[in-house]
């Protein structure tokens, strides 16, 4: 089951932010098949293939790339921080579950303890 290109571009445009934070100079930074194989967010290179399409040029436009001997370097540009900073990452529903689990059975622990006394 493939995972939807917008919450893996999210993350993936969340790692590129830090990378930017961290050195902004396009000339050092780390490619980005290195931030996507090192933060391991894309479990495929169809993934990578089809995230790197979503937040390119053609597509919406949130990064800017320059092509290095070692590869691509991107970085978000303006329109890319502001997607960024706009989006919610959204539970998965297991964890939407677990957690509601989770309160139930604190609720149970709580109640046995008061009225089984």
């Amino acid at each position: 089951m493939t995972r939807p290109v917008e919450r893996v571009a999210l993350r993936f445009m969340q790692a590129l932010k830090k990378e930017l934070a961290r050195q902004p100079d396009a000339t050092k930074c780390r490619t980005a098949s290195e931030i996507a194989s090192e933060t391991r967010i894309c479990n495929s290179q169809d993934e990578f293939e089809r995230v790197m399409a979503f937040i390119g040029p053609k597509e919406n436009g949130l990064v800017k790339a320059w092509r290095r001997e070692d590869g691509l370097v991107v970085q978000p540009n303006k329109d890319g921080l502001e997607w960024i900073d706009g989006q919610k990452e959204k539970w998965p529903p297991q964890a939407r579950i677990a957690f509601v689990a989770l309160i139930f059975s604190v609720v149970v622990f709580v109640l046995e303890k008061w009225l089984g006394k």
